[in-house]
């Protein structure tokens, strides 16, 4: 298996930026996955402390893996073309939440999503398979049209429940696996992914709900899994 990301979701006013940064430099593999929009509050930060995550960034000349994670009128913006490019600078990847919510078009009422792709071809773009929305993203995502396309399984929809089973990843595009993941348990899921998968398949993890601490984004829990996956991963601490 090739493990690309170790995604961490959630960040908001109350995180240390610069704990970010310093983490980041420890640990290569971990991205910072930012729900949009702005809103400035628990697990989505204000526009304020993101300009202020740009400049720190910028004004340390550090490389941060970020992921935007649009939900609500964000992602209606994005899907019909609408956002701001200005919001998606620096992402490398953009991941469409629908939230368990039942997306499904007609293939003639597609055309601005497949928009939204092309126009973002240098990003990868997650989709939600989460057992709702399933069905039309195989039916008209081609992804010999779209390679840029990814697929995040989670059938929690983002409510931290770890599922009986993980599925196995559909071959020719990069999976990753979200849903209840986190230190207690996180050592022994990876442990089944290198077991098991494809030792050339690329693949991510996502955390959200079980790297906060009464309810707050907690660094200390996201190194805690970061020195996991590294040990778990490649048997050592990365350099």
């Amino acid at each position: 298996m090739t493990f690309k990301y170790m995604t961490v979701t959630g960040a908001d006013d109350d995180t240390n930026i610069r704990g970010m940064i310093e983490l980041s430099k420890e640990y290569n593999f971990l991205e910072w996955g930012l729900l949009f929009p702005l809103l400035g509050h628990p697990r989505f930060p204000s526009l304020e402390w993101f300009k202020q995550l740009r400049e720190e960034v910028k004004q340390k000349d550090v490389k941060l893996n970020l992921s935007a994670h649009l939900c609500f009128d964000m992602l209606d913006s994005a899907l019909a073309n609408k956002l701001a490019e200005d919001y998606l600078k620096g992402f490398n990847r953009v991941q469409l939440n629908f939230h368990g919510i039942d997306h499904f078009w007609l293939k003639d009422e597609l055309e601005p999503l497949f928009k939204f792709i092309e126009t973002n071809a240098n990003r990868k773009i997650i989709f939600q398979f989460d057992g709702v929305n399933d069905k039309w993203i195989l039916e008209y995502l081609d992804i010999n049209k779209y390679p840029n396309i990814q697929y995040l399984f989670d059938t929690s929809s983002g409510a931290g429940i770890l599922p009986n089973t993980f599925p196995m990843p559909y071959s020719g595009v990069t999976c990753g696996f979200a849903g209840g993941l986190g230190p207690d348990n996180l050592k022994d899921v990876v442990t089944t992914f290198k077991e098991t998968l494809n030792p050339t398949k690329s693949f991510w993890i996502d955390m959200e709900t079980r790297v906060r601490t009464k309810g707050k984004f907690d660094l200390n829990k996201v190194a805690q899994c970061a020195e996991i996956v590294a040990k778990t991963v490649w048997g050592r601490h990365p350099i």
